[in-house]
């Protein structure tokens, strides 16, 4: 069975060899996207991984800490409520209820917005509502208490 001239020179013909450099070019190219797109996923799929576990770690070490540093700093029967902790690109959001218990009430008191980063750094906010009546008399809006406020002994007031 051997192969005529005619039969060699059609395998070897320009359009045909042309359209199977296309081909596996094509082919290639494909090849070439799918792997791209398998390791661009993956990589995503991890970092998306490392962010949540490393800013949740984060986010309980420092709820931790302000509860602590709250029961210390803040006035009697106030206590602190962490509701959420909101992960974000490389930075979280820890939303936190303040409420005072008064003779078996809770009332509220305020709220407490702390933004982290990665590295530790802390931006925080505590947002009160209060409205000033005159300059010897400050009501927290909430709950309608009287807030304290601080005179200097020798000072004589109006």
């Amino acid at each position: 069975m051997k192969k005529t001239n005619d039969e060699l020179d059609s395998i070897f013909d320009e359009k045909s060899l042309h359209r199977t450099l296309k081909k596996a070019k094509y082919r290639a190219i494909l090849r070439t996207v799918f792997i791209s797109a398998l390791v661009v996923s993956f990589a995503i799929g991890l970092f998306v991984k490392g962010n949540n576990y490393f800013i949740a770690s984060k986010g309980d070490k420092i709820t931790d800490r302000i509860i602590t540093e709250n029961q210390v700093m803040m006035s009697p029967n106030t206590y602190t409520n962490t509701d959420t902790i909101s992960i974000g690109v490389l930075k979280g959001t820890i939303k936190s209820e303040v409420f005072k218990v008064i003779e078996d009430k809770v009332i509220p008191w305020g709220a407490e917005d702390i933004t982290y980063d990665l590295l530790g750094n802390l931006n925080a906010s505590f947002s009160t509502s209060s409205t000033i009546v005159n300059d010897t008399t400050v009501y927290h809006i909430p709950n309608g208490q009287r807030e304290m406020l601080f005179y200097v002994p020798k000072y004589k007031y109006k």
